[in-house]
């Protein structure tokens, strides 16, 4: 009966699958052995994960469990087609490898990979033509998949939601953008080609070391200092670091992210733009800040928030729960695969909880003028000072909203930039869904270009020095 349910193994066939039970167990024994080489000791951890592997291996030197698993085995490779093993051992080995999950599923993928060597030897054995014709397909569906992933990255991700798909967790400001390749974005409106650096930003790869003798204007912001509606060099920043470079030796570095208020702009300042040690700060001012201000969620995720007691603010929500990652698949996956970018943006945005909460205006305005004095101040002991611009400065029945502005900036003698003169022609050519266009992004580089360089000029000394 056993003959003919179970497939029969030579002696060579029957020590790969001995030995894919044992390769857990050895990969897991090696890191203690490495410690105990290198430091002559190993902790709590590595010891009971030692002798645990040790005892499995005992376990299998007795001939009567061993070869009880031994003929699982062979019921399974009598059940199931040596196409799953290899493919089942090859995704093991790719999510290990992509996620660093240590040397057990490394140990489990050479398991697998020693059990689809016997499925294949039996196959081949069995019918090789059959096993040629299976090769063949199994070909034919990798290159299928192949194609089918180039085609979801060429005609389905440049038209998803921006936040769904190119924006990662962080955990100090809620959220910022996935490095990655070129994103293309196509709508009915418009199509760009955005590039994200490796720290989650729209802004060419620099050094944090300053050349000598170079200037540094650093631009924060939310959707419209990313500027995802134009490419890469029609941004407002590099527009304006070209104006500049005929000047003075400058280089314009935007962390610009879409949904960000004012104050996810002061903590992007101190996580990651202070230590570029920007000259200037240029902070685009949009009318939606004020309300987010005090939200601790906007529709894109949760934020952190400042609570304002008396005249000064204290930071809460932070950490920011983490409501936007899978934990599935790693960076470097998300970087090769359009499928696997389009199934994280579909599960992740299952747990994302939109929207937010009614808030008090007024209340906005009293936080956000804290934010505007504490970071002016941090900019102007960092040796730099803070530059605000309002996007919304030419809006129709904007007026009240910037008079109110201009008036917390010269409490703290913040320098403002008047835009409004950028639009010379009908005020809707200059924007396309609700942002900059072409002719928007050029006309804002060349308002801001004089005022900017004559604040470059006119350094500004640390405080106390």
């Amino acid at each position: 009966m056993e003959s003919a349910t179970l497939v029969t193994l030579d002696g060579r066939q029957r020590l790969a699958v001995v030995a894919a039970w044992a390769t857990p167990a050895l990969a897991v024994m090696a890191g203690p052995v490495r410690s105990l080489a290198a430091a002559g000791s190993v902790n709590a951890r590595e010891g009971f994960v030692f002798v645990a592997a040790l005892l499995w291996t005992i376990f299998l030197a007795r001939s009567a469990w061993r070869n009880l698993l031994v003929d699982l085995v062979r019921l399974l490779l009598s059940r199931v087609s040596w196409i799953l093993f290899a493919l089942a051992a090859f995704l093991v080995a790719a999510v290990a490898m992509f996620n660093s999950l240590g040397a057990f599923w490394f140990g489990i993928s050479g398991s697998l990979w020693l059990i689809a060597a016997v499925a294949v030897s039996l196959a081949v054995a069995a019918d090789r033509r059959r096993f040629v014709r299976q090769v063949a397909l199994l070909g034919f569906n990798i290159l299928l998949l192949v194609a089918v992933d180039v085609l979801v990255g060429v005609f389905v991700l440049p038209g998803q939601s921006h936040n769904k798909l190119f924006v990662q967790h962080d955990p100090h400001l809620g959220w910022r953008l996935l490095p990655g390749p070129p994103v293309k974005r196509r709508s009915r409106a418009y199509q760009s080609v955005e590039t994200v650096n490796s720290w989650g930003f729209r802004t060419p790869e620099v050094a944090v070391e300053k050349p000598a003798g170079t200037k540094r204007i650093l631009v924060v912001g939310d959707s419209h200092a990313e500027g995802y509606t134009v490419n890469d060099d029609e941004t407002c920043s590099r527009l304006l670091e070209k104006n500049l470079s005929g000047a003075v030796p400058v280089q314009v570095i935007s962390l610009g992210v879409g949904g960000f208020s004012t104050d996810q702009e002061l903590l992007s300042y101190l996580y990651y733009g202070r230590k570029f040690q920007p000259n200037i700060v240029l902070l685009l001012f949009c009318e939606n800040d004020i309300a987010s201000n005090v939200a601790d969620r906007y529709w894109r995720g949760r934020k952190p928030v400042f609570e304002k007691h008396g005249e000064t603010l204290v930071l809460t929500g932070v950490p920011v729960l983490d409501e936007r990652g899978t934990g599935l698949f790693s960076p470097d996956l998300l970087q090769k695969s359009s499928m696997v970018v389009l199934l994280e943006g579909v599960l992740r945005n299952l747990a994302l909880k939109p929207g937010r909460d009614e808030v008090n205006l007024e209340r906005g305005w009293e936080v956000t003028r804290l934010i505007l004095r504490d970071f002016a101040q941090v900019v102007r002991r960092d040796g730099g000072r803070l530059v605000v611009m309002n996007v919304n400065v030419a809006d129709p029945g904007r007026a009240a909203e910037d008079e109110r502005l201009r008036a917390i900036l010269a409490e703290f003698s913040i320098p403002y930039i008047q835009t409004a003169a950028a639009y010379r022609d009908d005020f809707t050519s200059y924007w396309v869904a609700g942002h900059w266009n072409q002719k928007g992004q050029s006309a804002v580089a060349d308002v801001l270009t004089a005022p900017l360089l004559s604040l470059l000029r006119d350094e500004v000394a640390p405080a106390g020095k």
